[in-house]
């Protein structure tokens, strides 16, 4: 019995002694305690890092945490977040709000399995020399002034989703190991593919089947003749399900701002 519950003690404390030590990432899981901890000489070269916790933080402890210069940022698997440092916490700080690590954000961190692996798909290509690429970057960071520092490196801003604090990069290949550098930037991935014309079967999940059945005793009415209007705010498209099948001559006037596109989801 002794026994027993000297193991069940060992096993909890190596429970708690090793929550927050996995990072569960898309590119893979890594063992924070075999990374070193982040230096205050790295801190003035680089603003982020990850810090893993053996006890989530509530809101007010992230509210104190920012308050002597840890601001969390988003939260990563398992009880882990990146963060912003203007100071690294002190001993009695990292006693109080139960900090396991502090490590810097390596760049297998901050990549997809896809390029970890540097397997670039054939629609990433742009001509023979660069690659498109999405590229993540934090919140406290002025938009303005990282695409200038692109620019001054010959990288190409294609598209800016602010809301997502995304861009879609056009890059040398050569150059890719340089972005995954910027401290800015917290995660990396190829665009997705190209549209192809898909819901061949749709008939079925939107139950036009029962409309034309194959059975021998179904109905058979095959839509000859009937038109449906489809609208809300502006025209429909440009997805690829609606090219050369719709018929938007009496949509006048009708609003071309990309914002009005409700009518697409009706």
């Amino acid at each position: 019995m002794y026994k027993l519950i000297t193991l069940v003690i060992a096993c909890l404390l190596y429970s708690i002694l090793t929550v927050g030590q996995t990072l569960k990432l898309k590119s893979g899981e890594y063992d924070l305690s075999k990374y070193p901890e982040l230096s205050a000489k790295e801190l003035n070269e680089n603003p982020y890092g990850i810090i893993s916790f053996t006890q989530l933080p509530s809101s007010a402890d992230k509210a104190r945490l920012a308050a002597q210069g840890v601001q969390l940022m988003g939260y990563l698997p398992t009880n882990s977040f990146y963060a912003s440092f203007t100071k690294l916490p002190s001993e009695e700080m990292i006693a109080s709000f139960h900090i396991q690590h502090i490590v810097a954000i390596e760049e297998s961190f901050k990549l997809s399995a896809m390029l970890v692996r540097n397997e670039l798909p054939h629609w990433a290509f742009y001509g023979d020399t660069h690659v498109e690429i999405i590229a993540e970057y934090f919140a406290n960071t002025p938009a303005e002034a990282l695409v200038e520092r692109l620019s001054q490196r010959g990288i190409q801003v294609i598209e800016h989703d602010e809301v997502n604090y995304t861009f879609l990069l056009r890059v040398p290949k050569n150059a890719l190991a340089q972005i995954y550098q910027i401290p800015a930037f917290k995660y990396f991935e190829t665009p997705n593919p190209p549209g192809e014309p898909e819901n061949l079967p749709g008939r079925t999940s939107h139950r036009s089947n029962t409309l034309f059945s194959f059975a021998d005793n179904g109905l058979k009415y095959r839509g000859d003749g009937v038109k449906v209007m489809m609208q809300d705010d502006g025209y429909i498209g440009p997805h690829i399900d609606f090219t050369g099948r719709t018929d938007q001559t009496d949509c006048n006037p009708c609003s071309t701002s990309p914002d009005d596109n409700h009518g697409d989801h009706v």
